[in-house]
């Protein structure tokens, strides 16, 4: 009987690293699958090691082959496969636990014709997210397709997608041989091909970065000025383009889209590269690349921000030594010098009205420069209203006065187009021009400040399960953007909190794609308790309208999709339901965990609970007095508590400190204080950065009546004798048993931020992933002078107090007063 799904290896001197590839094909929890292994001509001893995970597990198939490429060698190990699903997994990378059954599992529920997942990066300081994929695949969208979502054209790579085999031989799918950026030529004709795709948000590929053999890999920059890299990454785009064209005229959108991209990304990488590439590079670059551009169709081009516009006429005219001006005045990042010719707005970027050269002036105008960026700073109720603040500029355009940006807040209900006007009104806030990326622009008339009143979400006077969408107009300096409200970076506007307004309604404020909605829940299940004992897990509630039929207590998990079922009990309105704590335990594989630094997600097994009752799926929602709980599983921990939206979470994972109480203490110090469950005896809390993985280490005690920690953050020096350096730093715990992250009691989350200037240096004290602790360290200047227009101004103001203290004693202070 053909296996469920089969994984497709290719090998060639890995031996470092195949067997953490290999174990982690073994160990998936989709257990129904083959993997073909395909030695493309090792001189290692990769082979040896494939060889033996042949007599170790039935499953894994090795063929061997001469050298011939990675695309011959996928080829190759397709022709063996015979499973219904079809997958790649490069040998040098991991693949996570519950990744094939997320993937397949979606599959079987759509009917797509393939999933794709998120991917993260597999480096010496352990996981950090793909940049590449941190958008197009961010959320999870089912039976989607490339011509309604273009992001998708920037998921170029293989190994993170499952597709259905059927689909891969219907449309004789094939790598191209003897070439780089094999990808490319097949995963997005696929995206187009396929009838529907499935894009989950979770991790499904660890994406190895490999380091050289003297300790360091070898730079982006060295590898994209060599002639093979750019004449196969055009190749290959050029590929994709051409298929598009072959596709008649209702792909011509979609041509252009495609076009825009390759520009914008894929062949910009080379372009950006000239200065440090030699003359036979530049002379290739530029033959193919206007190439390329005669084939793309009129106007493509125009839709591209100005400085690009620039750089690709240059291009086409093969004008090097003004390319390479525009390169270097890039690379200095100054602001946009925006001018107006009679109304519009330009970038007067080099050669800007400059005859000798005669660049036509629309290559200059700014278009999507003056995107609206608008962010959500904070989310509250006040007296039974919601109130969203934040701010709203349109970019390079300056708002120093209050009549310089006009607002309009409208809010649209999910299947209409009706909009309601909301109450909003302009504020002045300097965190809009703060963090602002130029030194020309004052955004301080940003701010805006908007009010929902619940009632206003009511569908025809009755309460109905809706979803309502926000949005914002700003007319400013004679521009006019509409758009929708993404948080900002505090906890305080990225964790909204929710409310009940009603007996058994609810208002549930959440980002959803990245931008702000309000979910109107009319509450038909509840849970009022747990408990644990003799390894059950006990959870009891209310159901708040009438029912027949059997009760069933349903836990999803998070990560894999699969459910366990578990009957549950009813008196009336009331259920309970048992579960064994020994099925919520997440499985280890037999190889351990592949030496990674895993995140702390991946470390968790979290379940959602579901009532099934007939046909109907409810979810139950916690009591506003349901307590939260924590209990022992043997080393590790069976968690029940509240997510972020007030949903009911069951999850087993390590054991974690739980800080209780946070603050600033006199002086440059944090204190803190809470509790370390089943731990007794010292431990450390860790400082770790997100970038770079440095750490700063402190000493704690955990006692059975909890522990408190005092964190001196000025006195914390590096070896260069400087302070904490700017950046975010998590806050972990150690012990012997590992490395865990520190949450915060959830009674204590609207405490934060907490803003302190230990030795006179602004430090914020937040929190990510809703419970998580981290520190956040601004970059110098202090917090008046941040974001490039501040430092500007700040430093003339300095030197103009200077120049008046001086001037005072020669006569001449009047004058510069005037």
């Amino acid at each position: 009987m053909a296996p469920r799904l089969s994984v497709v290896v290719p090998i060639h001197n890995v031996a470092p690293y195949l067997e953490a590839c290999l174990d982690s094909l073994a160990a998936q929890s989709l257990t129904d699958l083959e993997v073909v292994m395909v030695d493309d001509g090792s001189t290692d001893n990769s082979g040896l090691i494939a060889e033996a995970y042949t007599r170790r597990d039935p499953r894994f198939r090795l063929i061997r082959q001469a050298n011939a490429g990675l695309g011959a060698a996928r080829n190759t190990g397709t022709r063996y496969a015979t499973g219904t699903y079809l997958a790649f997994a490069d040998s040098d990378d991991v693949v996570p636990e519950h990744a094939y059954e997320l993937l397949a599992g979606r599959l079987d529920e759509t009917g797509s014709d393939f999933a794709t997942g998120n991917v993260r990066l597999l480096g010496s300081d352990g996981l950090t997210q793909s940049p590449m994929h941190r958008k197009p695949l961010g959320r999870t969208r089912l039976r989607t397709h490339v011509t309604r979502d273009r992001l998708l054209l920037y998921d170029r790579l293989a190994p993170n997608k499952v597709f259905r085999r059927s689909f891969w031989d219907r449309h004789r799918l094939a790598f191209p041989e003897g070439v780089l950026y094999e990808d490319i030529p097949v995963t997005i004709p696929a995206h187009f091909l396929a009838r529907s795709v499935d894009v989950v948000d979770r991790p499904v590929y660890y994406w190895r970065q490999r380091v050289g053999a003297n300790g360091a890999a070898r730079s982006i920059t060295q590898r994209r000025t060599e002639p093979q890299a750019v004449r196969d990454r055009i190749g290959a785009v050029t590929r994709v383009s051409r298929f598009l064209a072959t596709r008649g005229h209702r792909y011509r959108r979609h041509k252009r889209a495609y076009d825009a991209v390759a520009l914008g990304s894929d062949i910009r990488i080379f372009l950006n590269v000239l200065p440090e590439a030699d003359a036979a590079f530049r002379h290739l670059f530029l033959e193919l690349a206007s190439e390329f551009l005669a084939q793309v169709a009129p106007g493509v081009v125009d839709e591209l921000p100005a400085i690009m516009r620039l750089k690709w006429h240059l291009v086409a005219r093969r004008r090097l030594p003004e390319l390479l001006e525009v390169l270097a005045y890039e690379r200095r990042g100054e602001s946009i010098p925006t001018v107006r010719r009679r109304g519009r707005l330009y970038a007067a970027y080099p050669y800007f009205e400059d005859p000798e050269l005669g660049v036509p002036r629309h290559v200059y105008r700014l278009r999507s420069e003056l995107a609206l960026r608008t962010r959500v700073t904070d989310v509250s109720w006040e007296g039974g209203l919601l109130k969203v603040n934040g701010y709203a500029h349109v970019n390079a355009v300056s708002l120093r006065r209050r009549r310089d940006s006009l607002k309009v807040a409208g809010l649209r209900r999910a299947g209409s187009r009706r909009v309601r006007v909301l109450p909003v009104r302009t504020r002045y806030d300097e965190e809009a021009t703060r963090p602002a990326p130029d030194a020309r622009h004052r955004y301080d008339w940003a701010g805006f400040s908007l009010t929902v009143d619940p009632r206003d979400l009511r569908v025809a006077g009755r309460w109905q399960d809706t979803m309502w969408k926000p949005a914002l107009a700003v007319f400013s300096r004679g521009v006019l953007r509409r758009g929708l409200l993404p948080p900002g970076p505090s906890s305080r506007g990225a964790y909204p909190p929710y409310r009940r307004v009603a007996d058994g309604v609810r208002i549930v404020p959440m980002y959803a794609g990245g931008t702000l909605r309000l979910r109107v829940e009319v509450v038909t299940a509840t849970v009022t308790g747990h408990r644990a004992a003799d390894g059950m897990l006990t959870v009891e509630g209310r159901l708040t309208r009438p029912s027949t039929g059997a009760l069933t207590l349903r836990l999803r998990n998070v990560r894999s999709r699969s459910t366990r079922d578990y009957p549950a009990e009813r008196d009336g309105a009331v259920w309970r339901a048992a579960i064994p704590l020994d099925d919520l335990r997440r499985r280890v594989p037999a190889g351990g965990d592949h030496g990674l630094d895993l995140d702390a997600d991946l470390d968790e097994n979290a379940w959602r609970p579901e009532l099934v009752v007939g046909g109907d799926t409810l979810r139950p929602i916690p009591d506003d007095d349901m307590p939260e709980g924590a209990y022992p599983a043997g080393e590790r921990q069976v968690v029940v508590e509240r997510t972020r939206h007030g949903y009911l979470s069951v999850t087993e994972r390590a054991v974690r400190p739980v800080i209780t109480c946070v603050s600033w203490g006199d002086g440059p110090v944090l204190d803190l204080a809470g509790r370390f469950p089943g731990r007794s005896g010292p431990f450390e809390l860790v400082l770790r950065a997100r970038e770079g993985q440095a750490e700063r280490v402190f000493p704690a005690v955990a006692a059975p009546d909890g522990f408190g920690c005092t964190l001196d953050l000025h006195g914390l020096h590096t070896l260069a004798g400087t302070p904490l350096p700017a950046g975010r730093w998590d806050l972990l715990a150690r012990d012997c048993q590992g490395t865990v992250p520190v949450k915060l009691d959830h009674a204590a989350l609207r405490t934060l931020p907490l803003v302190g200037e230990p030795g006179g240096r602004r430090h914020v004290l937040d929190r990510s992933a809703y419970d998580q602790l981290v520190v956040e360290v601004p970059a110098e200047p202090g917090a008046g002078e941040r974001g490039p227009y501040r430092q500007v101004w700040a430093a003339r103001a300095r030197i103009s107090a200077g120049v008046r203290a001086a001037a005072a004693h020669g006569g001449i202070a009047r004058q510069l007063n005037r």
